[in-house]
């Protein structure tokens, strides 16, 4: 533990990684959310991002992980404090997991495609390869993860 990673209060601060990481993992639900907004042809956005619904879907699905480990954080011991503590002792460990999945599941479309790939996908692809190598080599990340409930 650093004072660093307190503030004044006595507080422990969230990195910014760690709100950047559950971003690119919910990129999926922002997408859908712009989507909505445009009332001609909803369709049209997510054909921006996504060249077909199922890297859209499997975005979802990834972001679900992002969203309990987000309502974890959020809740800080006000739910039932031994499941909370239960699961947010392995939160760090499935947001990396669900990292690597996501990495591999675009490099699988990737693949399947013939290479070649939509605009966006290259863009997204390296963005998760730094988030990842950030979460593992993060130690701000992990003594958050062990200071937060505290």
């Amino acid at each position: 533990m650093y004072y660093n990673d307190f503030d004044l209060d006595g507080r422990v601060k969230v990195p910014v990684g760690f709100y950047l990481v559950l971003l690119y993992l919910l990129r999926g639900y922002f997408i859908w959310l712009m989507s909505l907004t445009h009332r001609q042809d909803p369709t049209l956005i997510l054909s921006l991002v996504y060249n077909d619904s199922r890297t859209f879907l499997s975005a979802l699905v990834m972001g679900i992980t992002a969203l309990i480990v987000y309502a974890l954080f959020l809740s800080k011991g006000r739910i039932i404090n031994r499941l909370e503590l239960i699961l947010w002792r392995y939160a760090n460990i499935a947001i990396l997991l669900t990292l690597l999945v996501d990495l591999g599941f675009q490099t699988y479309s990737f693949i399947g495609n013939g290479l070649i790939a939509h605009w966006s996908a290259p863009a997204i692809f390296i963005l998760g390869v730094y988030l990842t190598w950030y979460w593992l080599s993060s130690k701000k990340i992990k003594r958050f993860f062990s200071n937060w409930l505290l």
